[in-house]
């Protein structure tokens, strides 16, 4: 009788212990499935259900879920705008898909050491505090964790070796980047993400309140939007050892160009009402604007004008060859500080500049990392323009421009 209890409370205690287990995850009943792997494994495609506290099984019609499914921006992925505020990854997934869990709200998130690779996307427009990167994972997709703007800190373990362009970006409160030592592709310092050689800049954490930045002497290549709305940055110093500068680096990086397009801008301005300016007085007025604007801004080494041919009043032909104008007359004065004095120039890279006017953002302020002579030296400077638009019609008309010393 005693044996009988006995086997009894102990079948008993493994029921229980099964129901409790079973009662961590969701039924399977809120997910839908694929096959992987010749039918050895699952993918969940789309989350049905209705919770906004998520726990995924490691097991769905006896298959181990090792997939979770990615899909374009707009339509998301398997768990993409659910209003989810929490979920539980289990340690059989080992692949996390593009934007699998983009646009929710999670504040926090335990990605498994099983996971060895993170898409595009996949946990960008949540409200994540941080991030642990496991040791398992060796890529970071681009954009990965894209616009989490409670993000303050993250953890990368030591198998990465590829991060993907803005896995971080547009994280307004991220202070840290910490990579383990152990790591071979990448490495990190004060919250700036480099390569292992610190030949490559890779990321400038955004929510860094420092002014000022020097770039170390080993960096040869800054990436793609590596200092994107860093508006703390009044002042960056990029060594001689740098040989290119990714898209949109230093975009929207106010506290670096604010004093110069306060300038610039203004100028535009003046110049937008140019028809009512005499015909023949046009070229002239704006001539003289020039080298005031250019002493009023010392960290502005070199200043121009690019309008469109003919656009400023009609009479390139009567200008040709002369000062201030091209080999067809086309109104593009400069005016250069060397020695201490301000001379009068034609701008010689008219073709860049009318390609930003005859462009798709010409009606946008444009800020381009421009390697330029600074008193005979070789310097990094960031090349900015704004357009000048016509104030009757709103057509872009020229463009005002200069290099900026950011030192």
């Amino acid at each position: 009788m005693k044996n009988k209890k006995t086997v009894l409370a102990f079948i008993l205690m493994v029921v229980i212990a099964f129901s409790a287990c079973a009662q961590q995850y969701d039924p399977e009943s809120d997910f839908e499935v694929s096959p992987q792997d010749g039918g050895k494994s699952v993918e969940i495609t789309q989350y049905v259900g209705s919770k906004w506290e998520v726990r995924i099984p490691p097991r769905i019609r006896g298959l181990p879920v090792t997939h979770i499914g990615g899909g374009m921006v707009l339509v998301g992925g398997a768990f993409s705008r659910k209003n989810l505020i929490s979920v539980t990854i289990p340690n059989s997934v080992t692949t996390i898909g593009d934007n699998a869990f983009s646009v929710n709200q999670l504040t926090s998130v335990n990605i498994p050491n099983s996971v060895n690779t993170i898409g595009d996307g996949a946990f960008s427009a949540n409200q994540l505090t941080n991030v642990n990167i496991p040791n398992s994972v060796t890529h970071i997709g681009q954009g990965a964790f894209y616009s989490n703007k409670q993000l303050t800190s993250i953890t990368i373990g030591n198998s990465v070796t590829s991060i993907g362009i803005e896995a971080f970006g547009d994280c307004d409160s991220l202070t840290t980047i910490n990579v383990d030592t152990g790591n071979s592709a990448f490495t990190s310092e004060n919250g700036v993400l480099y390569n292992k050689d610190k030949t490559f800049l890779h990321i400038y954490a955004k929510g860094k309140i420092d002014s000022s930045f020097i770039i170390p002497n080993s960096v040869i290549s800054i990436g793609n939007y590596a200092f994107e709305n860093c508006t703390s940055l009044t002042s960056v110093t990029i060594p001689n050892s740098v040989t290119t500068i990714g898209e949109g680096a230093f975009i929207g990086c106010t506290g670096l160009t604010g004093r110069f397009l306060e300038v610039l801008r203004p100028m535009a301005e003046i110049m937008s009402g140019y028809e009512d300016v005499p015909v023949q007085e046009r070229r002239d007025r704006y001539d003289n604007i020039l080298p005031v604007a250019l002493a009023s801004q010392p960290a502005i080494v070199y200043i121009f004008i690019v309008w469109k041919p003919n656009a400023i009043d009609g009479m390139d032909s009567r200008f040709i060859g002369r000062l201030g104008s091209t080999s067809t007359g086309q109104y593009a004065p400069a005016f250069a500080r060397e020695s201490g004095t301000i001379e009068k120039r034609t701008f010689t890279d008219v073709y860049d500049s009318m390609a930003y006017i005859n462009g798709p953002y010409s009606r946008e302020d444009r800020v381009e990392p421009t390697p330029f002579k600074v008193n005979g030296q070789d310097t990094w400077t960031l090349k900015i323009e704004a357009p000048i638009r016509n104030s009757r019609t709103g057509e872009v008309v020229g463009t005002v421009g200069g290099y900026c010393d950011i030192r």
